[in-house]
């Protein structure tokens, strides 16, 4: 396919190949002549190819990465651009997986707050239990809210174990399903 003039000068980008060197020098470079009419007194050598960038697939960072494919083809005067979407190793997933449990962790709850909490809850249950008393109302609901949340941490480890069985099982994980919140 040879080149058409007038090239489209403001929709398309262009790579020059080197003939000599069959390599591509330059790439992503606007048509030189403003009108998109053929190059005058163009070196043989240098040859204009027309990208043509494919879509990229949809993907999750955290599993996968983007690799780009370059297709040189001098004699149509092109340059075809496909992407393709490589797992990553296994431990790299089993490592995004972790992180996301502690991203879920940190969407339950404050380290900091959570510290004076538990000191609350521990103290309150060992002081009634000592003293064979009976847990007042306030202690109760903050027993509750603590276990309740404990609850849902136990549940986001068990999904954690989940997806770290199916990663070593060679399956593709869904990260963002099937945590509590």
């Amino acid at each position: 396919m040879a080149i058409t003039y007038p090239v489209d000068v403001e929709n398309t980008l262009w790579a020059v190949w080197d003939s000599q060197l069959s390599a591509i020098i330059v790439r992503n470079k606007r048509w030189p002549r403003a009108d998109g009419a053929e190059i005058a007194n163009q070196d043989p050598r240098y040859i204009w190819l027309e990208q043509i960038e494919n879509a990229q697939p949809e993907y999750d960072p955290r599993l996968y990465y983007l690799e780009t494919i370059e297709q040189p083809d001098p004699q149509n005067n092109t340059l075809t651009v496909s992407y393709n979407a490589v797992a990553r190793d296994a431990e790299e997933r089993k490592q995004a997986a972790i992180n996301e449990e502690a991203v879920r962790l940190g969407d339950l709850i404050d380290l900091a707050k959570e510290a004076v909490q538990t000191r609350l809850v521990v103290t309150a249950i060992i002081k009634h239990a000592k003293d064979g008393e009976t847990l007042p109302p306030k202690v109760v609901q903050l027993v509750d809210s603590y276990s309740a949340k404990g609850v849902k941490i136990w549940k986001n480890r068990d999904r954690l174990e989940a997806l770290l069985a199916q990663i070593d099982a060679g399956q593709d994980p869904d990260l963002d399903a099937g945590w509590e919140q």
